[in-house]
């Protein structure tokens, strides 16, 4: 696939959500981190279990490609790309970390057939 400067890709994305709490065990604050929650069922002694993926809401990663370097000799050009979180509740929360892949990876993140969470996850809400 052909990418531009300035293109944009957006992505469903699990979010968890945090708690902080106080010494006295009331919740101050709550705020949104990318990823899932771990559970693993059916564990003994003797065997793993099954594992299980849970998000507390499901949000977007905004991707967008900063530039394509192509590259001296026979090497794979390379994607410069960052990406914004939209969080489940609409907030957009900015990044300025760039990121540097083959053309082959951005094109598996970037892909419709493949979602960019790594695992298969269910959406637990409240």
């Amino acid at each position: 696939m052909k990418y531009e400067i300035g293109q944009r890709i957006k992505k469903k994305y699990p979010f968890q959500l945090f708690e902080s709490h106080g010494f006295d065990g009331e919740p101050l604050d709550c705020s949104w981190g990318m990823g899932c929650r771990k559970v693993e069922e059916g564990c003994s002694q003797y065997s793993n279990g099954e594992l299980f993926f849970i998000a507390d809401g499901e949000g977007f990663i905004d991707i967008e490609v900063l530039a394509i370097v192509d590259m001296p000799r026979k090497i794979k050009q390379r994607v410069l790309y960052k990406f914004d979180q939209i969080l489940p509740d609409g907030v957009i929360r900015k990044s300025s970390k760039i990121y540097t892949v083959t053309i082959d990876v951005f094109n598996r993140l970037a892909s419709n057939k493949e979602p960019a969470y790594f695992h298969e996850y269910t959406v637990e809400e409240d």
